[in-house]
């Protein structure tokens, strides 16, 4: 897996096998493959595998090789599909290479410097202005600013808050961009419920239907700069720089690995008991390679890699060309292996922003910390309804009956009036918590997004194959 400095190895691109990316889909039957889950099942004639289907529903997105779509999974981390001299197809599992890192001492000074080196080169390589998408974060900050002519760069931001302009992401975004004299833009968003056909026809029934506001954003974003400009990733460096996942003790802990926040629905909805076959499975095979805490990190996001994908598939579906520094291994792991007191609070990154003048945490403007786009979206454009009676084929019509009812009264204007828009005011939502008022619409939401691929998939069982979005 070793890159010498400089080089530009594949997994920037989005092939990191170390990882599962790209996914690759295959038929268990006769071992066809794909990177689309489409190319391997006929929507007008299959059936749902209910292990997979449970886990989907559990965690908001296809894991630990099984989809819902019954003959239908995709390999692993470490896994390749080798195709034999006899024409037989088998999958190999070649050795994990992270195994080797752990216990191992990362440095800091040579995460900057390896990753400088790959972004400086690829920088070289790319003709025309460099597209980046400039969060409030660390991730996107530390890459802009290493950047041999960060006057190439053209960075946009989107915002998150009521006000999305006073979105800490736009404030701290645009604060950035002055310090390093880069051109920025703040897109703004919202109406990107018309977009879940689209995100459908890309991703399938493989997860579940949450980047629409991502295309909305990139659709934007090339009309500033155009088709086919390069875009510089900061995806998952937050993971390596300072996530921490506790431990796993027992398969229902699973979800853990997950961080799906919240970003999934019921399984036991289900009409038939759900099934945990997929993590009992998975937890028997991988449960003493948990017990090390870097490697419960890098489970996290192989576990959760088939839907962070969408970060690079929606970009490059629009005709930009993705780059992401932290998919190379070396940087992933020496940034994973930093000893704990400077990667707690990410403090080597904090010194590092403080050393370039860019720790605008040291100074912050005023700002709007909440996320209230998704609730934003609601009511600008409201997601159609889903069909309880085509639902009831796999899931209880009362639990549809009560995601409609929430996510569609998100919708009307006199909900403004009750408890549950009260969180949007300063110092209420404490209160709302202290008496025990419960604001259920956003779990309504994210079950809804969780169950519309399976709907659109059995409306288009229904008319023979045909997509009915």
């Amino acid at each position: 897996m070793t890159t010498a400095p400089g080089q530009l190895p594949k997994e920037v691109f989005g092939g990191a096998a170390w990882l599962g990316l790209p996914t690759v889909y295959y038929r268990e039957k006769d071992l066809a493959s794909s990177t689309s889950i489409w190319d391997l099942f006929d929507p007008a004639d299959f059936q749902f595998d209910h292990a997979g289907l449970s886990a989907y529903l559990r965690f908001g997105f296809s894991v630990f090789g099984r989809t819902p779509i019954r003959g239908v999974r995709f390999c692993l981390a470490n896994q390749r599909i080798e195709s034999q001299a006899n024409g037989w197809r088998r999958i190999v599992t070649d050795p994990d290479p992270a195994v080797a890192w752990m216990g191992r001492r990362g440095n800091p000074e040579q995460v900057i410097e390896r990753t400088r080196a790959l972004v400086q080169t690829w920088e070289a390589a790319a003709d025309g202005c460099i597209a980046v998408p400039l969060s409030g974060g660390f991730d996107s900050r530390f890459l802009l600013s290493l950047l041999q002519q960060p006057q190439r760069a053209r960075a946009f931001t989107f915002g998150l808050s009521k006000r999305q302009w006073e979105s800490f992401e736009v404030r701290y975004a645009a604060e950035v961009a002055r310090r390093l004299g880069v051109a920025w833009r703040q897109i703004p968003l919202g109406y990107y419920h018309h977009l879940l056909p689209d995100w459908y026809a890309l991703q399938g029934p493989s997860t579940h239907a949450h980047g629409m506001y991502q295309m909305e954003f990139y659709r934007q974003v090339c009309r500033y700069v155009g088709e086919g400009r390069r875009l510089l990733s900061g995806l998952i460096g937050d993971v390596w720089a300072g996530l921490e996942v506790a431990p796993i003790r027992t398969p229902g802990e699973l979800p853990k690995l997950g961080y799906t926040h919240g970003l999934h629905a019921d399984a036991d909805q289900l009409i038939a008991p759900a099934s945990w076959e997929c993590e009992e499975a998975y937890f028997e095979s991988a449960r003493h390679w948990l017990a090390e805490p870097a490697a419960r990190v890098v489970e996290a996001m192989r576990a959760k890699l088939i839907l962070l994908s969408y970060l690079l598939r929606v970009p490059r579906h629009y005709g930009l060309q993705p780059f992401a520094p932290f998919l190379d291994f070396e940087i992933a792991m020496e940034m994973l292996c930093i000893p704990e007191n400077q990667r707690r609070h990410r403090a080597w990154q904090q010194e590092y922003f403080r050393r370039r003048r860019l720790l605008i945490e040291d100074d912050p403007p005023p700002a709007d910390y909440r996320n209230t786009l998704n609730l934003q979206a609601c009511r600008l454009l409201p997601p159609p309804p889903l069909d309880e009676d085509l639902l009831a084929q796999i899931i209880r019509p009362a639990y549809v009956r009560w995601i409609n009812r929430r996510v569609q009264g998100c919708a009307r204007w006199w909900r403004y009036l009750l408890p549950w828009s009260w969180p949007a005011w300063p110092g209420v939502g404490r209160l709302q918590r202290l008496v025990g008022v419960r604001d259920d619409r956003l779990q309504a939401y994210y079950a809804y997004l969780t169950l519309y691929p399976l709907h659109a998939l059995l409306q288009a069982r229904e008319l023979g194959g045909a997509a009915a979005l």
